[in-house]
């Protein structure tokens, strides 16, 4: 398991590089898998928050959830060469409407 600090944003898009790959996979929590991309997801969150903070919160209340769910949205979204792209958000009705 590679796991190193985020530092730099060639960091930060190595760690995008190395988490993308288990939106595809979908690891089972507890695995090493699992547990690789849970640690992944909270590196990204945590930088992204340093460098990518907004200064408005989430309009929407959302129910407690777990880390690992609430980074795996956040984890696929990456600002390269100047567009977010948001990979594997979670579809709810609200979506729809």
């Amino acid at each position: 398991m590679d796991i190193r600090p985020l530092h730099k944003e060639q960091d930060y898009d190595w760690a995008i590089r190395a988490a993308a790959h288990y939106f595809e996979i979908d690891p089972a929590l507890g695995t090493a898998d699992g547990n690789h991309f849970e640690v992944l997801s909270i590196l990204i969150k945590d930088y992204e928050d340093k460098h990518f903070a907004t200064s408005c919160g989430d309009p929407v209340p959302r129910p407690l959830v777990t880390t690992f769910e609430t980074c795996r949205p956040t984890v696929a979204m990456s600002v390269l060469r100047g567009r977010a792209e948001v990979v594997g958000a979670p579809q709810t009705d609200a979506n729809h409407s």
